[in-house]
């Protein structure tokens, strides 16, 4: 891995990152990921913390793997904020990587993220997600408002909330399949808020970054591919997690309030 990250006494190191990885009974989709990174990855200073939120067998590709790895099983289901502010601390890193295991990595995203967190303004960066079909996810979006919520459910807002093209954006937040933070900043706004139950911990994390003085990078030099399952928009239960999740939201950060919106945009213009 080329990037270094810069203590703070103005010398560079190898950081040691932890993923936090969590299977919702998802073996097949994990052993396609973990075979990536074996594949792939540059495994130096890398750790990994895999969490079996539902009963599942250990996948066979997790033997061997050449780098240390601590295995987390349940006894209850847990929220995603829950389970990965679980899995921060097992190992001492200096970057927390969260994936999910729906990801796929055809290269190495992570000296990109890495090179993009070595700036200490940048609390969290995130690489270009795909679909299967190759085609751009928009995983870089704008502040959640009911409005934008409406004009998504009527189709009248469609593609992308950010033009991606070669050079980083800096988004209110992106989505929280692919994100990785420098552990001290992760550490400082208190990880991801565990009241959330399923939905939104990461809009809530990108906007207390931003309101804590750091950016969140999106870098479209660095690339995933996500085959994503939108399974709240077909399970009751998931949906009025969901809705609940978006009024705590709005709660803690009120759409009609325009002193608390993000300085993303003007970061992005200048």
């Amino acid at each position: 891995m080329d990037a270094e990250l810069i203590d703070r006494s103005g010398q560079s190191h190898r950081p040691r990152i932890v993923l936090s990885v969590v299977s919702h009974g998802q073996g097949r989709l994990l052993r396609g990921l973990l075979a990536d990174i074996r594949r792939h990855w540059d495994h130096k200073g890398l750790r990994l913390v895999l969490t079996h939120n539902l009963p599942e067998s250990t996948p066979p590709e997790l033997d061997g793997l050449p780098f240390p790895v601590r295995v987390i099983r349940n006894l209850q289901p847990k929220g995603f904020a829950a389970n990965h502010n679980n899995a921060f601390g097992l190992f001492e890193a200096d970057v927390f990587c969260v994936i999910n295991p729906d990801i796929r990595c055809p290269g190495d995203p992570m000296p990109a993220l890495m090179a993009a967190l070595a700036d200490p303004l940048t609390g969290l960066a995130a690489p270009r997600v795909v679909n299967p079909r190759g085609r751009l996810e928009d995983s870089a979006r704008r502040r959640i408002t009911p409005w934008r919520i409406l004009a998504r459910t009527a189709g009248l807002q469609k593609g992308p909330d950010y033009e991606i093209g070669a050079a980083t954006v800096f988004p209110d937040w992106v989505a929280g399949m692919f994100m990785a933070m420098r552990s001290e900043v992760y550490e400082s706004v208190a990880g991801f808020d565990e009241r959330y139950r399923l939905y939104c911990e990461d809009a809530d994390l990108c906007m207390r970054l931003w309101e804590s003085g750091y950016r969140v990078a999106y870098l479209p030099d660095a690339w995933a591919v996500h085959d994503a399952r939108r399974e709240s928009h077909r399970n009751p239960t998931l949906l009025r997690w969901h809705v609940a999740s978006l009024l705590r939201f709005f709660a803690r950060h009120p759409f009609y309030r325009r002193g608390h919106l993000p300085e993303s945009r003007s970061l992005q213009e200048g």
